[in-house]
C-alpha cells in the first residue's frame, strides 16, 4: 500500500463512501466536543481541581491575575463564536449532494480530526 493512502492530508480525487461516512462521523462527534465542553467550562469552574485557589472558569482563569497582555473576553468569545459557526458551515459540504463540494470538504476534513496510528512499545526480556 502505498504512503499516500497512509497520510489523512494528502489530496484525493474521490473517496470511498466508508471514509466519507468516517469524516461525517469524527468531524461532527470532535465539532460537538468542542463546543459542550468550551460552553461548559465557559461558565463552570472544574470541580475536580487539586488546588482549589485556582478552580475558576476560563474567564475567571483569565481574571485571576490581570495583566497587560490578558484576552479581551468579549472580543475572544466572538471568535471562537464565528470559528465554529463557520465549521458548522463546512460540516454541512460532507452532506452535499453535489461531489465536487463532498470531495473539497473530505480534503480538508483531516485538518479538523486527528487520524493517526498509535505506535505500541512493547518491552520483550532478552
Amino acid at each position: 500500500m502505498p504512503a499516500q493512502d497512509y497520510n489523512p492530508f494528502a489530496k484525493r480525487e474521490e473517496f470511498g463512501r466508508s471514509n466519507l461516512i468516517a469524516y461525517k462521523v469524527l468531524t461532527i462527534a470532535t465539532w460537538l466536543l468542542v463546543v459542550i465542553v468550551g460552553a461548559y467550562y465557559t461558565f463552570n469552574a472544574p470541580s475536580d481541581c487539586k488546588h482549589k485557589h485556582r478552580c475558576h472558569s476560563i474567564w475567571d482563569q483569565n481574571d485571576y491575575r490581570p495583566t497587560p497582555f490578558a484576552l479581551n473576553s468579549v472580543v475572544t468569545s466572538m471568535y471562537w463564536v464565528i470559528v465554529l459557526i463557520l465549521q458548522a458551515h463546512y460540516i454541512k459540504y460532507l452532506y452535499e449532494s453535489d461531489t465536487s463540494y463532498k470531495t473539497s470538504a473530505a480534503n480538508v476534513g483531516s485538518h479538523f480530526i486527528f487520524v493517526g496510528k498509535i505506535k505500541i512499545k512493547t518491552c520483550t526480556k532478552g
